[in-house]
């Protein structure tokens, strides 16, 4: 059985809570949606202090929008084809 979130601590094996998130940058593209709906590309801007993931409204960033952010239910990395690569 695997075990996620662990971490040692000193001479201890203690459980960490890790968001799924942590490795995000801000203003990085991503993909979010709320109920599992539609993907919308937007740029990540954050978590939540209950950890949702926050992106700027209308696919801005922090250089073009102000301080306002949109909460999420979901994100991820967009993937190659979405990028418009291959």
């Amino acid at each position: 059985e695997e075990i996620e979130n662990l971490t040692w601590v000193g001479p201890h094996l203690c459980m960490v809570e890790v968001s799924p998130y942590e490795d995000f940058k801000i203003d990085e593209p991503v993909m979010v949606r709320t109920a599992g709906l539609s993907w919308y590309k937007r740029h990540f801007a954050g978590v939540t202090e209950g950890g949702k993931p926050l992106a700027w409204p209308d696919g801005g960033s922090s250089f073009s929008t102000g301080p306002d952010t949109l909460i999420w239910d979901e994100c991820r990395r967009p993937t190659p084809e979405e990028f418009g690569r291959k």
